[in-house]
């Protein structure tokens, strides 16, 4: 999804719906979340708020982030601004695959 706000908004309901259907069943249930990486502070926030508030297990990422009007451009997650998002899966002790 190349749209930001859309990308993250939806990662916030499929991360919560995930959660209350795990609840249901925690102890056969777990989940990793899913992230809009378009900024890498939001994503470490939301990491967090998953992880820690709702008991998933990690997160689950693509090789990149589509982006721009049409979704023809690409953000990849190995320049120094993706610091912060991989110090918050260090800090968290989670797999990101």
């Amino acid at each position: 999804m190349h749209d930001r706000k859309e990308a993250e908004e939806k990662a916030t309901v499929a991360n919560n719906w995930a959660a209350t259907e795990i609840k249901k069943h925690p102890d056969r249930f777990g989940a990793f979340c899913t992230l809009s990486m378009h900024d890498p502070r939001q994503a470490a926030g939301e990491l967090e708020r998953c992880v820690k508030g709702l008991g998933m297990l990690g997160a689950l990422i693509n090789d990149h982030q589509s982006t721009g009007p049409d979704g023809e451009w690409l953000i990849f997650y190995d320049g120094p601004e993706w610091d912060i998002f991989w110090e918050k899966v260090v800090e968290l002790d989670v797999p990101c695959k």
